[in-house]
């Protein structure tokens, strides 16, 4: 390790034991989609393979799957010594969180990985904004994009059930876009 390197590192050590719990509550969220601006390599359609048909496949409509909703609570304990009493909140259990799953439909012959994942809210009331307002990217694993979202939620007894419609398509390196599709997210 260089100089420079440790230097660093003692640096992040020493801000650490000062800070506290502030580095406590991180998230691997999704990340923005960074698109490259460039001719994104298109399949051929049936039409160039003998068929009818498109000339180039579309991009397809995402297959979106919600597998977790799970909301904050922000527990908190208080410790007394005698008039004065402090109250501390665990870090991270006031974020609500979203996981899912984007896939392509069966049929298609692109990889989950060639797109970004526009999402938008039709209806519904959001305790805080929870996508962003630009296509996301996360990780694929075996054709599945694993999406991953948080959000400051609201105390428990201020809290209404997620009733969301949302809409989402695919976003290309070059911008294009593909079809939609609409589905919920309902928290039982």
């Amino acid at each position: 390790m260089n100089i420079e390197m440790m230097k660093k590192v003692i640096c992040f050590a020493i801000v650490s034991l000062y800070v506290g719990n502030v580095f406590a509550c991180s998230f691997m969220v999704s990340k923005g989609f960074q698109p490259t601006l460039k001719n994104w390599e298109r399949h051929p359609g049936p039409a160039q393979q003998g068929g009818s048909g498109d000339y180039w496949e579309k991009i397809p409509k995402p297959v979106i799957e919600v597998k977790e909703i799970t909301r904050g609570y922000a527990k908190q304990e208080q410790s007394c010594d005698g008039d004065i009493c402090e109250i501390t909140y665990d870090s991270c259990n006031d974020a609500g969180t979203l996981l899912m799953e984007a896939s392509l439909p069966k049929s298609s012959t692109y990889q989950v990985k060639e797109f970004g994942v526009y999402l938008r809210i039709k209806s519904g009331e959001q305790p805080d904004e929870i996508f962003p307002e630009s296509p996301v990217y996360s990780r694929v694993e075996n054709g599945k994009m694993a999406l991953f979202f948080a959000w400051l939620d609201q105390p428990k007894s201020q809290q209404k059930p997620l009733n969301l419609t949302v809409e989402a398509f695919f976003v290309a390196n070059d911008l294009s876009i593909g079809p939609s599709m609409t589905f919920k997210i309902e928290q039982k």
